[in-house]
């Protein structure tokens, strides 16, 4: 294989964000039970392998006021 599809990636912040409600394995054949918007160390084995059910940013934003730009809808930062 391709070293590049084994290079590790790095996160700017040392917490990532689950992206959705579901369940997963580890290499050591563990089920781990995610809920989506839960809160990991960027640095956990399991973020490590899987890093495509984690972003750095939560999927999902609370507000008090509707959002009055699609970017705030989505969470974005201006």
């Amino acid at each position: 294989m391709s070293p590049l599809l084994h290079k590790p990636i790095t996160r700017p912040n040392p917490y990532v964000f689950a992206l959705s409600t579901c369940a997963t394995g580890t290499e050591d054949g563990l089920l781990i039970h995610l809920s989506r918007g839960s809160v990991w160390a960027s640095d956990d084995p399991l973020v490590v392998h899987r890093p495509e059910l984690f972003a750095d940013t939560p999927p999902e934003l609370c507000r008090t006021t509707p959002p009055t730009t699609v970017g705030e809808l989505r969470g974005e930062r201006l």
